[in-house]
């Protein structure tokens, strides 16, 4: 199978949008297992606390030639931005118009808002353009920022509210992706591969449930209490999934799972069902 395209007679510009959507998924599943790593390492090797996505992002910078692979990394970060980007505002993927199909469209945006955003914030560590990037507060202060500042918006403690809740429902949806699978309808696999690839979504999906419950419960609660002190990131989830009895247990499953999305990633990378770019506007 080309891994670039399906569609031989397809222009340049059509084989170059297939081309970035495949990087966009290398990048993210790059980011995906720098976490599950540092989880892991934590939870095994050095007992040190559980690590964010910035944090991830960091590691990356470090060393001689930590400019060059931010600045690679940050690449194929604004790629996987515009695959959601496009993915959600053309309907690329053919979602229905109710509650359902809108929230998933929705949901595809901010996922490319927040790629992009992951990609600013590599580009500024490695070129410094933002004062104090990388420096002291992490994740989870700017997390706990953002939040304060909404709260104290009139409104502010139903749109953090909501934000929480919209946090879990994305949450059951990568539960309902563990338990029916149904991620393999979007992969072109061949039947030798699809036998293990399926398993490995599952753990993957399970591992991103969990995370995103945990982050959206915080925010929930920081609503409800008025305090955005509860709010916490990423980086926080895990930290909290370590603080439980059996913790470095829990820790070391979830870091499992996030490096099994890292794989679910390359999967994608090579074998996701890409429509034409001019699929679905206006849809």
């Amino acid at each position: 199978m080309n891994m670039i395209s399906n569609h031989p007679t397809e222009d340049s510009a059509a084989v170059g949008h297939r081309v970035i959507c495949r990087v966009g998924y290398t990048a993210h599943g790059v980011v995906y297992l720098l976490l599950g790593m540092l989880a892991l390492d934590a939870a095994i090797v050095s007992g040190d606390r559980a690590e964010g996505t910035s944090d991830a992002v960091a590691k990356i910078g470090q060393g001689a030639v930590g400019t060059v692979l931010l600045t690679v990394l940050a690449a194929g970060l604004f790629a996987y931005s515009y695959l959601r980007l496009w993915q959600g505002t053309t309907n690329a993927e053919g979602h229905g118009k109710d509650a359902r199909g809108i929230g998933t469209r929705f949901g595809r945006v901010i996922g490319g808002l927040a790629a992009a955003g992951i990609g600013l914030y590599a580009l500024s560590l490695g070129y410094s353009f933002v004062p104090g990037a990388g420096g002291g507060g992490g994740e989870d202060s700017r997390v706990r920022d953002a939040t304060a500042v909404i709260l104290s918006m009139p409104m502010g403690q139903w749109i953090v509210g909501g934000v929480g809740a919209g946090i879990c429902l994305a949450a059951f949806a990568q539960l309902e992706q563990a338990i029916k699978a149904s991620f393999m309808e979007e992969l072109a696999a061949p039947a030798g591969h699809r036998v293990w690839i399926k398993p490995v979504g599952r753990i993957a999906y399970a591992a991103r449930f969990i995370v995103y419950l945990v982050v959206g419960g915080f925010v929930m609660v920081a609503a409800y209490r008025a305090e955005p002190g509860q709010a916490r990131g990423l980086g926080g989830a895990l930290r909290t999934l370590q603080e439980q009895p059996y913790g470095p247990w829990i820790l070391a499953a979830t870091g499992a799972g996030l490096c099994a999305f890292a794989v679910l990633r390359g999967v994608y990378a090579r074998y996701a069902v890409i429509p034409r770019h001019d699929h679905g506007r206006g849809g």
